[in-house]
């Protein structure tokens, strides 16, 4: 039903020459499913991440891309349930040494009562996360962040080396595809964020090299756990590991493309599930206990939502980050008009 209905509004958007060139989703079965269900156009070992599109008349490429915000939370989540003892589920293991959830706890309890610290996105709420903050995607960046890893470097502790290279390669993933702004590199001081305006980007490479080292997470494990049924719990799940392998190479097709296409430059949160999910997110909240609503309710939220966005009201509490301001309220009085006699 999915594919019938996606290929549907593709072919809709085509005729009002809307050009689709990607498709953004997040992990979930259904969507993997959908996304298996496609002819690839480029062939590789696992993942389908690019097809024809049959609904363009010049019969150009669509890519399949995984939202990185999601990767992000599935990542901490599997960094989460590493360890030993308690309810912990995986144990992953690289190059000989654990990568385990206890190294962060360990760090964020010797400087609890400090009031300056390196690592100091770490508080309770991400280090001892519930069911919603296992939800919130700040949560997962500032845990999986380079001040945490700088922290956790510089504490000198035995068998860490892999968890801050574990840290900071996924810290650099998400800044390469997370660029909003075309100086937003220059104000936070890193390179990664910067708009894409060549084809031999050199983070590409990067990028390419997040899918070897996974590649060679799973051959180490293979090679050393005897144990099939463990193998899955020593390395990020199946999932995660396909989801990261869509969102490259879906992104690195997608912004070839466009720079081959004449493209000035190309911002990676271009490729986001953001937009959506907080207009939803604000539905839900108009919604109240309606959980189920009708279409004139939906509409009716929907007119609401967009007097509010025209006012330049902004809700905070969402768990993605907010767009523009909006417009600018003035109090000066409007011109009065003469009555007519």
């Amino acid at each position: 039903m999915l594919y019938v209905r996606t290929w549907k509004v593709i072919s809709r958007l085509e005729r009002i020459e809307a050009k689709v060139l990607a498709i953004v989703s997040d992990g979930s079965a259904v969507n993997r499913a959908f996304i298996s269900m496609h002819q690839p156009l480029t062939p590789t070992k696992s993942v389908v991440f690019d097809t024809i599109n049959f609904c363009a008349p010049d019969r150009r490429p669509i890519y399949f891309i995984a939202d990185v915000a999601h990767l992000m939370k599935t990542i901490r989540n599997c960094f989460y349930n590493s360890g030993e003892g308690g309810k912990k589920v995986r144990c992953m293991v690289l190059n000989g040494q654990k990568i385990e959830w206890k190294t962060i706890v360990r760090l964020y309890l010797s400087y609890k009562k400090c009031n300056f610290r390196k690592a100091f996105k770490l508080n309770s709420k991400n280090v001892f996360p519930n069911s919603y903050s296992c939800m919130n995607v700040k949560d997962a960046v500032h845990v999986l962040s380079r001040t945490v890893a700088t922290d956790i470097e510089l504490q000198k502790w035995e068998h860490t080396e892999e968890t801050v290279k574990f840290i900071r390669r996924w810290d650099r993933f998400f800044d390469c595809l997370n660029g909003l702004h075309f100086v937003e590199h220059l104000r936070k001081k890193k390179p990664d964020l910067a708009p894409y305006m060549e084809v031999n980007d050199p983070r590409f490479d990067f990028l390419e090299s997040c899918i070897d080292y996974l590649e060679e997470w799973t051959q180490q494990v293979q090679t050393n756990v005897a144990d099939p049924t463990q193998r899955e719990k020593a390395q990020l799940s199946f999932q995660t590991r396909q989801g990261i392998e869509i969102a490259i190479r879906g992104f690195k097709g997608a912004v070839t493309y466009l720079l081959k296409a004449g493209a000035k430059y190309v911002m990676a949160r271009a490729f986001s599930q953001d937009a959506l999910e907080n207009y939803f997110s604000e539905q839900r909240a108009r919604g109240g206990g309606s959980t189920n609503p009708n279409v004139d309710q939906f509409l009716h939220q929907s007119v609401s939502i967009g007097i509010q966005h025209d006012l330049g009201i902004r809700r905070k509490g969402a768990n993605i980050e907010q767009g523009s301001t909006g417009m600018q309220l003035s109090d000066e009085p409007l011109p009065k008009r003469r009555k007519k006699k």
